[in-house]
């Protein structure tokens, strides 16, 4: 394949002696085509695909999720309440500083009946939390859980 590229692709090109002015003109209308096709495609699946004509219901959380084209007109912007929107992990304690060098996980829900679930990992297995802590308070429809959280910020399993 890269010796049929090289004799019929790249040597034919080689040999053209083609002025660099339009070349650059070539290069510039190409870009632009590609540019304006991007930014339509682009707006017609914003103008599709989302709306705000509906309003945020709770969460079942379960095995089977499901979709929706909807973004809800109660939502929150995810940006205003960034900086407050961590679970609750980090406000109790359990997640590990990036500097922490002393576990302390902990544990939710006493059921010793319930399958037992670990959380384990940094800050990225940490964002699982909520769905993890719906299932290991109430059940959240489905079978309960034992939660427990072993978290650590920077720190990769």
């Amino acid at each position: 394949m890269a010796w049929l590229l090289y004799r019929f692709v790249e040597e034919p090109f080689r040999r053209l002696r083609v002025p660099a002015a339009r070349t650059m003109i070539v290069a510039l209308v190409t870009t632009c085509l590609l540019a304006a096709a991007s930014l339509s495609g682009q707006r017609q699946i914003n103008a599709a695909l989302f709306h705000t004509d509906g309003v945020a219901t709770p969460p079942v959380v379960g095995i089977n999720p499901s979709e929706t084209a909807v973004v809800p007109s109660n939502l929150s912007s995810a940006i205003r309440s960034a900086s407050s929107d961590n679970p609750a992990i980090y406000a109790l304690g359990c997640h590990l500083s990036a500097l922490g060098t002393e576990p302390t996980p902990c544990s939710f829900c006493d059921n010793a009946d319930a399958p037992h679930v670990v959380l384990f990992g940094d800050s990225h297995a940490a964002q699982w939390f909520p769905p993890l802590e719906v299932l290991a308070e109430s059940g959240g429809g489905t079978s309960q859980v034992r939660l427990t959280s072993h978290t650590k910020s920077s720190c990769s399993p």
